[in-house]
Protein backbone atom coordinates (compact mmCIF):
# COMPACT_ATOMS: atom_id res chain seq x y z
CA UNK A 1 0.00 0.00 0.00
CA UNK A 2 3.12 2.07 0.83
CA UNK A 3 4.45 1.60 -2.46
CA UNK A 4 1.11 2.69 -4.47
CA UNK A 5 0.97 6.03 -2.37
CA UNK A 6 4.50 7.01 -3.56
CA UNK A 7 4.72 5.46 -7.54
CA UNK A 8 2.31 9.11 -8.38
CA UNK A 9 4.97 11.19 -7.03
CA UNK A 10 8.30 9.36 -7.68
CA UNK A 11 8.29 10.87 -11.11
CA UNK A 12 8.61 14.48 -9.73
CA UNK A 13 10.94 13.09 -7.13
CA UNK A 14 12.92 12.18 -10.01
CA UNK A 15 12.54 14.85 -11.38
CA UNK A 16 13.55 16.92 -8.81
CA UNK A 17 16.74 14.67 -7.80
CA UNK A 18 18.24 15.03 -11.34
CA UNK A 19 17.69 18.99 -11.22
CA UNK A 20 19.53 19.42 -8.27
CA UNK A 21 22.15 17.04 -9.72
CA UNK A 22 22.57 19.54 -12.66
CA UNK A 23 22.41 22.56 -10.39
CA UNK A 24 25.59 20.89 -8.94
CA UNK A 25 27.32 20.32 -12.23
CA UNK A 26 25.77 23.86 -13.40
CA UNK A 27 28.42 25.10 -10.44
CA UNK A 28 31.41 23.01 -10.55
CA UNK A 29 31.54 24.51 -14.32
CA UNK A 30 31.65 27.55 -12.94
CA UNK A 31 28.42 28.84 -13.39
CA UNK A 32 27.43 31.94 -11.56
CA UNK A 33 23.32 32.79 -12.36
CA UNK A 34 21.16 32.62 -9.41
CA UNK A 35 18.67 31.88 -11.78
CA UNK A 36 19.38 29.37 -13.67
CA UNK A 37 19.40 27.27 -9.99
CA UNK A 38 15.86 28.64 -9.91
CA UNK A 39 14.65 27.65 -12.76
CA UNK A 40 16.30 24.23 -13.08
CA UNK A 41 14.43 23.64 -9.12
CA UNK A 42 11.16 25.35 -9.94
CA UNK A 43 10.93 23.43 -13.42
CA UNK A 44 11.66 20.15 -11.71
CA UNK A 45 8.16 21.19 -9.95
CA UNK A 46 5.85 20.62 -12.88
CA UNK A 47 5.18 16.65 -12.54
CA UNK A 48 4.14 17.15 -9.21
CA UNK A 49 1.03 18.44 -10.12
CA UNK A 50 -0.63 15.79 -11.64
CA UNK A 51 -0.71 14.21 -8.44
CA UNK A 52 -1.45 17.35 -6.30
CA UNK A 53 -4.55 17.44 -8.62
CA UNK A 54 -5.37 14.27 -7.51
CA UNK A 55 -4.87 14.01 -3.87
CA UNK A 56 -7.18 16.97 -3.68
CA UNK A 57 -10.34 16.47 -6.49
CA UNK A 58 -9.87 12.78 -5.16
CA UNK A 59 -10.31 11.60 -9.08
CA UNK A 60 -6.48 10.47 -9.64
CA UNK A 61 -5.36 11.11 -13.38
CA UNK A 62 -3.06 8.76 -15.14
CA UNK A 63 0.83 8.85 -14.03
CA UNK A 64 1.82 9.03 -17.85
CA UNK A 65 1.28 12.52 -17.67
CA UNK A 66 3.48 12.90 -14.45
CA UNK A 67 5.88 10.46 -16.86
CA UNK A 68 5.65 12.64 -19.65
CA UNK A 69 6.17 16.16 -17.75
CA UNK A 70 9.10 14.68 -16.07
CA UNK A 71 10.84 13.77 -19.21
CA UNK A 72 10.05 16.88 -20.58
CA UNK A 73 11.72 18.65 -17.84
CA UNK A 74 14.64 16.53 -18.27
CA UNK A 75 15.25 17.56 -22.01
CA UNK A 76 13.72 21.20 -21.73
CA UNK A 77 15.64 22.30 -18.69
CA UNK A 78 18.47 19.67 -17.36
CA UNK A 79 20.00 19.58 -20.50
CA UNK A 80 18.76 22.44 -22.45
CA UNK A 81 19.83 24.95 -20.21
CA UNK A 82 22.11 23.24 -17.28
CA UNK A 83 23.99 21.70 -20.25
CA UNK A 84 23.78 24.41 -22.36
CA UNK A 85 21.75 22.04 -25.40
CA UNK A 86 19.72 25.20 -26.22
CA UNK A 87 23.45 26.85 -27.66
CA UNK A 88 24.87 23.54 -28.60
CA UNK A 89 22.19 22.22 -31.02
CA UNK A 90 20.01 25.30 -32.65
CA UNK A 91 17.22 22.87 -33.30
CA UNK A 92 17.04 21.84 -29.49
CA UNK A 93 14.54 24.73 -28.76
CA UNK A 94 12.37 24.16 -31.60
CA UNK A 95 11.89 20.57 -30.57
CA UNK A 96 11.14 21.65 -27.11
CA UNK A 97 8.09 23.75 -28.28
CA UNK A 98 6.77 20.95 -30.11
CA UNK A 99 7.31 18.67 -27.21
CA UNK A 100 5.53 21.43 -24.91
CA UNK A 101 2.47 21.96 -27.67
CA UNK A 102 1.96 18.25 -28.06
CA UNK A 103 2.22 17.58 -24.12
CA UNK A 104 0.04 20.58 -23.12
CA UNK A 105 -2.70 18.95 -25.94
CA UNK A 106 -2.72 15.94 -23.93
CA UNK A 107 -3.12 17.03 -20.46
CA UNK A 108 -6.11 19.59 -21.53
CA UNK A 109 -7.62 16.32 -23.16
CA UNK A 110 -7.39 14.00 -20.45
CA UNK A 111 -8.56 17.18 -17.97
CA UNK A 112 -11.36 18.24 -20.01
CA UNK A 113 -12.33 14.42 -20.42
CA UNK A 114 -12.81 14.29 -16.35
CA UNK A 115 -14.87 17.38 -16.68
CA UNK A 116 -17.44 15.86 -18.65
CA UNK A 117 -15.82 17.18 -21.56
CA UNK A 118 -17.13 13.96 -23.43
CA UNK A 119 -20.45 15.51 -23.95
CA UNK A 120 -19.20 18.54 -26.03
CA UNK A 121 -19.60 19.63 -29.38
CA UNK A 122 -16.03 18.00 -30.74
CA UNK A 123 -15.38 20.80 -32.92
CA UNK A 124 -15.63 22.63 -29.72
CA UNK A 125 -13.58 20.68 -27.80
CA UNK A 126 -10.85 20.34 -29.83
CA UNK A 127 -11.00 24.45 -30.37
CA UNK A 128 -10.88 24.52 -26.55
CA UNK A 129 -7.43 22.18 -26.11
CA UNK A 130 -5.80 24.58 -29.22
CA UNK A 131 -7.00 27.92 -27.47
CA UNK A 132 -5.54 26.70 -23.86
CA UNK A 133 -2.33 25.46 -25.28
CA UNK A 134 -1.45 28.82 -27.29
CA UNK A 135 -2.32 30.95 -24.21
CA UNK A 136 0.04 29.00 -22.12
CA UNK A 137 2.68 28.88 -25.36
CA UNK A 138 2.13 32.57 -25.48
CA UNK A 139 2.39 33.36 -21.63
CA UNK A 140 5.38 31.54 -21.52
CA UNK A 141 6.99 34.18 -24.38
CA UNK A 142 5.60 36.63 -21.86
CA UNK A 143 7.83 35.26 -19.00
CA UNK A 144 10.98 34.92 -20.62
CA UNK A 145 10.23 38.62 -22.03
CA UNK A 146 9.78 39.56 -18.26
CA UNK A 147 12.68 37.84 -16.84
CA UNK A 148 15.11 39.68 -19.72
CA UNK A 149 13.86 43.04 -19.16
CA UNK A 150 14.88 42.38 -14.71
CA UNK A 151 17.73 40.54 -15.91
CA UNK A 152 19.38 41.75 -19.00
CA UNK A 153 19.30 38.25 -20.41
CA UNK A 154 18.58 37.52 -23.76
CA UNK A 155 16.72 33.81 -23.64
CA UNK A 156 14.26 35.10 -26.31
CA UNK A 157 17.74 35.18 -28.17
CA UNK A 158 16.76 39.08 -30.23
CA UNK A 159 20.71 39.89 -30.61
CA UNK A 160 21.00 36.46 -32.45
CA UNK A 161 17.99 37.35 -35.01
CA UNK A 162 19.34 40.46 -35.46
CA UNK A 163 22.69 39.18 -36.38
CA UNK A 164 21.12 36.49 -38.59
CA UNK A 165 19.15 39.30 -40.43
CA UNK A 166 15.42 38.81 -39.00
CA UNK A 167 13.04 40.20 -36.87
CA UNK A 168 14.17 40.80 -33.26
CA UNK A 169 10.49 39.22 -32.60
CA UNK A 170 11.62 36.20 -35.09
CA UNK A 171 12.73 33.77 -31.86
CA UNK A 172 9.04 34.84 -30.16
CA UNK A 173 7.15 33.81 -33.55
CA UNK A 174 8.89 30.88 -34.46
CA UNK A 175 8.49 29.15 -30.56
CA UNK A 176 4.41 30.11 -30.71
CA UNK A 177 4.13 28.67 -34.75
CA UNK A 178 6.17 25.23 -33.53
CA UNK A 179 3.89 24.84 -30.39
CA UNK A 180 1.17 25.05 -32.81
CA UNK A 181 2.82 22.46 -34.87
CA UNK A 182 2.97 20.48 -31.92
CA UNK A 183 -0.77 21.11 -31.47
CA UNK A 184 -1.20 19.45 -35.05
CA UNK A 185 0.81 16.37 -34.01
CA UNK A 186 -1.32 15.51 -31.25
CA UNK A 187 -4.72 15.82 -33.31
CA UNK A 188 -2.86 13.84 -35.78
CA UNK A 189 -2.03 11.03 -32.87
CA UNK A 190 -5.71 11.64 -31.54
CA UNK A 191 -7.19 10.49 -35.28
CA UNK A 192 -4.66 7.65 -35.63
CA UNK A 193 -6.04 6.79 -31.91
CA UNK A 194 -9.87 7.09 -33.13
CA UNK A 195 -9.17 4.91 -36.07
CA UNK A 196 -7.86 2.14 -33.53
CA UNK A 197 -11.36 2.75 -31.05
CA UNK A 198 -9.69 4.81 -28.75
CA UNK A 199 -7.34 2.81 -27.24
CA UNK A 200 -4.94 4.78 -25.82
CA UNK A 201 -7.50 7.08 -24.90
CA UNK A 202 -9.35 4.96 -22.56
CA UNK A 203 -6.13 3.45 -21.00
CA UNK A 204 -5.16 7.28 -20.49
CA UNK A 205 -8.65 8.64 -18.92
CA UNK A 206 -11.51 6.89 -19.69
CA UNK A 207 -12.55 8.40 -22.90
CA UNK A 208 -14.48 6.06 -25.92
CA UNK A 209 -15.91 9.23 -27.68
CA UNK A 210 -18.07 11.70 -27.65
CA UNK A 211 -21.35 11.42 -26.06
CA UNK A 212 -23.87 12.71 -28.64
CA UNK A 213 -27.08 14.43 -27.14
CA UNK A 214 -30.59 12.85 -27.64
CA UNK A 215 -32.39 16.06 -27.08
Amino acid sequence: MKIKKVLPWLPGILCEVAAIVFCIIYAAGGGREATMYLQLIAAALLPFLVPVYSLISKKPLTPALSVAAAVFVFLASDLGSGLYFYDKFTWWDLVMHGAFGFLCCLAVFVLLVRWGGARLNPAGFMVIILMFTLGVAAMWEIWEYAVDSITGGDSQRVAESIAQGKSPLADTMEDIIIALAGCAAFYIALLIDKLCKYRVSKLLCGFSGFVRDEN
